[in-house]
């Protein structure tokens, strides 16, 4: 019994690593070939068994995990069996969405982190909390970790498997007492405007900080090819909470717009 895929045929007896693809199928190959009323039984590990007129068994793994196969062939007179294919399917990583740590991160108390992905097996997790600890290499999403000094810290996620390869980042900030990240959402995150439009941009903050209540604001504005522009020529421009700015005042292009949202008197902030 073989399993066809793009590259290679892959056929027992043997044990094969192989990426999930919905297209993937066996293949009975009898010897001699010129055999007639053939029935093919095929295992596929567990008590489900498949009965076929013809030789092949299309599009017969559609989940992560190891199967068993074997494939029995038989006639009015005889029947023989295959030897074991074993197949291991490996889902490949796909839409990564970052690291969540919950929360707040206090000094000497442990700091759990996830990494978010929606498809993906067999994976493997390197972490780098980015305090000069070692990393820690895991086979789940999840993992714990005490810092030993406040501060901000960069912790960073590699995850792969046979088949693909990812990497997240995100910042942590460390310290005696709760103090989250600001929650920031942008209205509207997208829009098309008239050259001449005047611009306005609205902010919903949300705050979680047992240390401070004030909130500081810092807008920026950025070309398609990068270049900075200037808001000084709009009085507190860039420190309102709200952005609004003149007719004509932005060039024509697309613009990329960016708010940095601090606890005042702390390291705590938010970029959106």
């Amino acid at each position: 019994v073989c399993l066809g895929t793009a590259e290679q045929d892959l056929c027992s007896p043997g044990e094969f690593k192989v990426p999930l693809e919905h297209t993937a199928s066996l293949t009975a190959i009898l010897v001699p070939a010129n055999q007639t009323e053939v029935k093919y039984l095929w295992f596929l590990g567990g008590n489900a068994v498949w009965s076929t007129d013809k030789p092949f068994l299309p599009e017969a793994f559609d989940k992560p995990g190891t199967y068993l196969v074997n494939v029995t062939c038989q006639n009015y007179f005889s029947n023989v069996s295959s030897a074991l294919l074993t197949l291991h399917f490996v889902e490949r990583l796909s839409d990564h969405r970052g690291i969540h740590h919950g929360g707040p991160a206090l000094l000497h108390r442990p700091v759990h982190f996830q990494a978010f992905y929606r498809l993906g097996s067999n994976l493997t997790f390197r972490w780098d909390f980015g305090d000069g600890s070692d990393p820690v290499v895991v086979h789940s999403s999840h993992v714990w970790h005490i810092y030993n000094r406040t501060g901000e810290y960069w912790v960073k996620v590699v995850m792969w498997n046979a088949f693909s390869r990812a990497e997240s980042e995100t910042n942590v900030f460390v310290l005696e007492k709760p103090c989250n990240k600001p929650e920031v959402e942008i209205h509207p995150s997208f829009s098309q405007r008239p050259l001449n439009d005047p611009t306005y941009l609205e902010t919903k903050v949300t705050t979680r900080c047992n240390t401070s209540v004030r909130v500081e604001y810092l807008w920026s504005i950025s070309s398609s090819n990068g270049s900075a522009l200037l808001l000084d020529d709009v009085k507190d421009a860039a420190t309102r909470k709200d952005l609004v700015l003149p007719s004509g005042y932005l060039p024509q292009g697309t613009h990329k717009v960016s708010l940095k949202v601090r606890m005042k008197e702390t390291i705590v902030y938010s970029v959106q």
